[in-house]
């Protein structure tokens, strides 16, 4: 049996659901048997496959199943390897992105933004960002996200006053510093050049101001269900960049289920309301059909119910189901907490 764990800092993304989607519709594709597993990984495991974000919760787990012989494969934006564990992984090859980003900072100062210190894939893009910037590091300066994004644009603003061109880790981080300097510094946005390390679908409202990387997640369970194949016909391979290892590892079978722990040390990225709500925006327009958006534009309107089934073709009640499913999907609490919401950070119905 195949198991599948995430990191419950991570669970509630888009960028972890993702990357399980991916993963998921490979695993049906090759018709093999699979579950999602939270707590407790079963002795059956044949293999497991972790989708991760934190630092310190993914190295804790891949370290608890070595010591059971369980050598997982890691999903994740992470481009380091982890110190003491063995593990193979998947991840995106963000190389040459951050080399053609530099070469068109050119001398500019500039900074990193919204940098989670117990994120694994963070953590990998500061270091790729360090070790291409050669002699100009001292041109390269961080901003870190410890908890509140308000905090980290605070620090900006009191810090960054020179800083030309800001690299944002994720699409989130560059939209809240599009929309604290629309606010606090208008003016500046004429100044700075915004780039986002991740793309994602609320960062397109903000287009004229960030310019996104964006990632593929398609070929992310492919090449997990690839590099599963290798490893089971051939037992020799193991590590990130399948290295041949010294000693074939010792595969016996597991006798008894291990315990995962579900407790994590460091801030969660979701617990800022900031982020909470762009989070569940990101997460309505990335599932959003055409009448959806009708029905949100509607909502934002603040047309009646009566008007919505009329515009969208729909009854009473298969209208009342729709917006129970995007509440239930995007974690709104209800019509208004969506509309005031999304009033914040989308302009106009028309956007959507």
């Amino acid at each position: 049996m195949i198991y599948i764990l995430t990191d419950p800092t991570y669970t509630d993304s888009v960028w972890c659901r993702n990357f399980l989607d991916s993963l998921i519709d490979q695993l049906r594709k090759n018709r093999m048997t699979f579950g999602e597993v939270f707590d407790c990984v079963p002795a059956d495991a044949e293999a497991v496959f972790i989708i991760a974000s934190n630092y310190n919760w993914t190295r804790k787990t891949i370290k608890r199943l070595n010591s059971s012989g369980i050598f997982p494969i890691l999903i994740s934006n992470n481009t380091e390897h982890l110190p003491g564990c063995v593990y193979s992984s998947v991840s995106s090859d963000i190389y040459g992105s951050i080399k053609q980003l530099l070469s068109q900072i050119g001398d500019k100062p500039a900074a990193v933004y919204g940098v989670n210190t117990n994120s694994l894939s963070d953590i990998s893009k500061v270091d790729l960002l360090f070790s291409y910037s050669e002699d100009k590091t001292d041109k390269l300066r961080l901003f870190c996200y410890d908890g509140s994004l308000e905090n980290c644009f605070a620090d900006f603003e009191e810090n960054g006053g020179d800083i030309e061109a800001v690299i944002c880790t994720s699409d989130l981080a560059a939209v809240s510093l599009v929309r604290n300097l629309r606010q606090k510094s208008p003016d500046r946005l004429d100044s700075l050049t915004i780039y986002s390390l991740t793309g994602g679908t609320l960062s397109r409202y903000y287009s004229p101001y960030i310019k996104s990387l964006n990632i593929d997640y398609s070929p992310f369970g492919k090449a997990a269900i690839h590099l599963y194949k290798m490893i089971q016909k051939h037992k020799y391979i193991s590590g990130v960049s399948l290295k041949v290892s010294w000693n074939t590892a010792d595969t016996s079978a597991v006798t008894s289920p291990i315990e995962i722990d579900r407790t994590w040390e460091g801030g969660d990225f979701n617990r800022d309301e900031e982020i909470r709500e762009m989070m569940a925006i990101e997460k309505l327009l990335d599932c959003a059909d055409d009448t959806d958006r009708s029905i949100i534009r509607g909502l934002l309107a603040q047309k009646t119910l009566a008007e919505l089934t009329c515009e969208c073709f729909l009854t009473e009640n298969a209208l009342k189901y729709r917006i129970k499913k995007i509440l239930a999907v995007s974690d709104f609490a209800d019509r208004q907490d969506l509309v005031d919401t999304l009033k914040k950070y989308v302009h106009s119905a028309e956007e959507l």
